[in-house]
């Protein structure tokens, strides 16, 4: 009964609207990345809005979603990594009730779970179609959770300054808006930049 209730909590009118409006941000960021050649491609920046803000059970459905449609309307054969992306809805969303966003730092922070359930993941399902599991945790391995902690290191900073930029009014509207509500003592607008900055940095060099 605790897990059913925790998940209608993330769901609401707003949680339905949201989705949709994540889903066709992520396709445009996986779209801006593989177009700009970089190694970050924040393709999980609407599925981790959607987990703060809503809760990790609405994370891990816009994330599965995702994948699908954009499976569906542009790449067929990324069909089977929709359970990696609804796991990093889920532990992002669990990242968020747990107050890792309520500071640039903490948010920081939150990327390395993250990257390392993607990682994880990624390989049972590469895995998995390679109908093997030799070599499943080679230094490639290692070399892609470098690179997936880059990418989400900045998308959850990206993904924290957009939510300080959003009225707390606005937010308070949303399942779960004290996830997104900086400490006390702590400037919204300080933080906003210090995290849009920081985000800014790592996608330049990347």
């Amino acid at each position: 009964m605790k897990l059913i209730n925790s998940i209608k909590k993330d769901f609401n009118t707003l949680t339905w609207v949201l989705i949709p409006v994540a889903i066709m941000l992520n396709i445009a960021m996986s779209a801006l990345g593989t177009w700009s050649n970089k190694s970050v491609f924040l393709y999980s920046l609407g599925t981790i809005l959607v987990s703060v803000i809503c809760g990790p059970w609405a994370g891990l459905l816009t994330g599965a979603l995702h994948v699908i449609v954009w499976s569906l309307l542009l790449v067929p054969t990324v069909l089977p990594w929709f359970l990696t992306a609804g796991v990093i809805g889920l532990v992002a969303g669990l990242c968020a009730n747990a107050g890792l966003f309520k500071s640039w730092w903490k948010a920081l922070i939150s990327a390395g779970p993250i990257a390392l359930v993607t990682v994880i993941f990624s390989a049972f399902v590469g895995a998995y179609l390679a109908k093997t599991t030799q070599g499943m945790f080679k230094m490639d391995t290692i070399f892609a959770f470098v690179f997936d902690l880059l990418d989400k290191s900045c998308t959850t900073l990206l993904a924290f300054a957009l939510l300080q930029a959003v009225s707390p009014r606005f937010l308070a509207r949303f399942p779960r808006p004290e996830n997104a509500k900086v400490e006390n003592g702590r400037s919204r607008t300080q933080q906003m930049l210090i995290a849009l900055g920081a985000a800014i940095l790592l996608y330049v060099l990347s």
